[in-house]
């Protein structure tokens, strides 16, 4: 059983100029949290002049989900070395489940995104979602897997920190900390959803398709089902 709790749609941006902070979004690992925390923070030193050529980048164009190497190629390396970089990634059986909630729950108030939730609400049922193409190769609407949002072409990461989930508010210290930015207020729970377990919903032949595709973050990063 599940139940979302609504959030009212803000536009935000992978850049916070004040902050002189990119956060690349990797879509159901706690962004609508970190992006509200992040541009509440403030700079430990002012950069007028950083921040106003980074401000110049946050446009409708921008993707919240854009991955580093994209936003790289827009704003170029001198301005991209003057940040700190965050990316997040999650528990992949946990995120998939989130990510599945998300289009029976949410995806639908998105026009552009309403057939692709119509046929994820088709498949009737969790094992079919991970089987099929949303569940085999995208995170939401996106595709891709988590790494391909933080490291280059050749495999080195693209930002300065890669926080997780499971240790959020601890890994933001830290992350605040290397980016000279300081907190001023605690990391808020915005955008979640109320459901059972991840585990649940997990058979052995799904639990395997998932640690397969998912290899990589779950070796790096110690995650277990």
């Amino acid at each position: 059983m599940t139940g979302s709790i609504a959030m009212p749609f803000k536009r935000v941006y992978p850049i916070k100029p004040e902050q002189r902070v990119i956060f690349i979004h990797i879509p159901k690992c706690g962004g609508t949290s970190v992006h509200d925390f992040l541009e509440a923070s403030a700079p430990l030193r002012q950069k007028p002049s950083t921040a106003a050529q980074l401000s110049q980048y946050c446009e409708h164009r921008l993707h919240k989900h854009i991955k580093a190497r994209d936003l790289y190629a827009i704003v170029g390396s001198d301005l991209w070395e003057s940040t700190g970089r965050l990316a997040v990634v999650r528990n992949p059986w946990d995120l998939m489940v989130s990510s599945y909630c998300w289009w029976l729950e949410k995806a639908h108030r998105f026009s552009s995104l309403r057939n692709d939730a119509f046929e994820v609400a088709k498949f009737g049922d969790f094992s079919s979602f991970i089987m099929s193409e949303y569940g085999g190769n995208r995170i939401n609407e996106c595709d891709g897997n988590p790494q391909d949002w933080f490291m280059d072409e050749k495999g080195a990461d693209m930002v300065t920190s890669v926080a997780r989930f499971e240790t959020l508010e601890e890994d933001l210290a830290l992350f605040c900390e290397k980016a000279e930015i300081i907190p001023q207020k605690a990391l808020p729970r915005l955008n979640f959803t109320v459901r059972t377990g991840y585990r649940d919903y997990y058979n052995t032949e799904t639990r395997n398709i998932v640690a397969k595709r998912f290899t990589y973050v779950i070796d790096r990063f110690g995650y277990g089902f």
